[in-house]
């Protein structure tokens, strides 16, 4: 799955709700960087925690009371938090996420992650 470039947009979001397992840049690592990643990995109960904790926080939660500008401001990637539908974006791919990792905590899957 890819969540474009909202990844920095969720880990802030997330951080600020309080998420118990970062999900973002998070894990264990999986070798070193090369131009992209470090590659993480997350395990099966890993994996289900943060289904868990992305089951329980609808997207409207996580943002609550967020302000466009606290993203400007705090330089969370990417610069379009003059956009008033930016955080839609973001949403979109919450939403997408919130559903891959029900799949793989349903299945028992460990989940590998890069940000590229």
């Amino acid at each position: 799955m890819d969540i474009d470039k909202t990844w920095h947009a969720l880990w802030f979001l997330a951080g600020r709700a309080g998420f118990e397992v970062d999900f973002v840049l998070g894990g264990a690592l999986l070798g070193e960087a090369d131009s992209d990643g470090p590659p993480r990995w997350f395990t099966a109960d890993e994996v289900r925690t943060i289904s868990a904790e992305l089951t329980r926080t609808a997207f409207d939660q996580l943002s609550q009371g967020v302000e466009l500008s606290e993203l400007d401001a705090e330089r969370i990637y990417p610069s379009i938090w003059d956009e008033p539908d930016a955080l839609d974006y973001v949403r979109a791919h919450y939403d997408e996420l919130v559903t891959f990792f029900a799949g793989a905590a349903k299945a028992g899957e460990p989940v590998v992650t890069i940000i590229i």
